[in-house]
């Protein structure tokens, strides 16, 4: 049986591909582990925990030929750690375990975004670029918002490339004024991060409507001025990553 990667770290490899983010900042985001090493990665995070507080871990549990629906745990302490241990560390079905870090630091916030696009011929007259952001939190509350959504979310749409976003929803709850301010200013360094990367997300929008693939989304991480995309989605990624890598394996 030859070797291949998760399906999941294929499909993070196709933003290097098309050159919206660096395999450098990919594999500093991720770390991975076997299954058979949860333990080892336990006692790194403890590790860390202790040498440096409020940080956030979210941990990824990993099956070889599974995209969606993989369980996610987010850790901010040793006893969470502990409780996620005892609740994984027989299980069977994984292949791999990551883990990502995302650092809280006082007085600063650190926003998640995803922009969506819809490259349909029919939608010439309509919004094809949708803009969704939230602030200290991760990407699963984008997903999850609504009208009792008690962090703070933006929402914007646009026609097309070089058009003013228009703003559809906003919620800020109450913070102080130097964290509205920030919140502010991530949103337009978001907004001209990606008119900078135009380019290459239009070559990524051509290579995915060959594959008859007319809707797709990237997400993005906007903290300590920097700003990076960390994920894409599609209705078929599996397509997609057939395309590209291959049938590489017998399962």
């Amino acid at each position: 049986m030859k070797f291949r990667e998760p399906l999941k770290w294929e499909k993070h490899l196709v933003l290097p591909m098309f050159g919206l983010r660096t395999m450098e900042d990919l594999e500093n985001e991720i770390h991975r582990y076997s299954f058979q090493n949860i333990q080892k990665m336990v006692e790194d995070i403890k590790l860390d925990i202790q040498q440096e507080e409020n940080s956030l871990y979210t941990i990824s549990l990993i099956k070889v030929n599974q995209l969606r629906n993989l369980p996610n745990v987010n850790i901010t302490k040793k006893e969470e750690l502990e409780d996620f241990y005892k609740q994984y560390s027989q299980r069977q079905e994984f292949s791999e375990i990551w883990f990502c870090k995302k650092k809280n630091h006082e007085n600063q916030v650190f926003s998640i975004g995803r922009i969506s696009f819809d490259t349909r011929d029919i939608l010439q007259d309509m919004n094809t670029q949708i803009l969704e952001q939230v602030w200290n939190t991760n990407h699963r509350d984008i997903e999850k918002y609504n009208d009792k959504y008690d962090k703070a979310y933006l929402k914007a749409k646009r026609k097309d490339w070089n058009m003013r976003y228009k703003i559809e929803d906003l919620k800020l709850p109450k913070t102080g004024e130097f964290e509205q301010q920030q919140m502010i200013s991530q949103f337009m360094e978001a907004v001209k991060q990606i008119e900078i990367k135009r380019e290459k997300i239009e070559q990524l929008s051509k290579f995915l409507k060959q594959l008859g693939i007319n809707e797709f989304s990237l997400e993005y991480l906007l903290q300590e001025g920097k700003f990076l995309f960390i994920d894409w989605d599609s209705q078929n990624e599996s397509k997609v990553i057939e395309k590209i890598f291959g049938k590489q394996y017998e399962r």
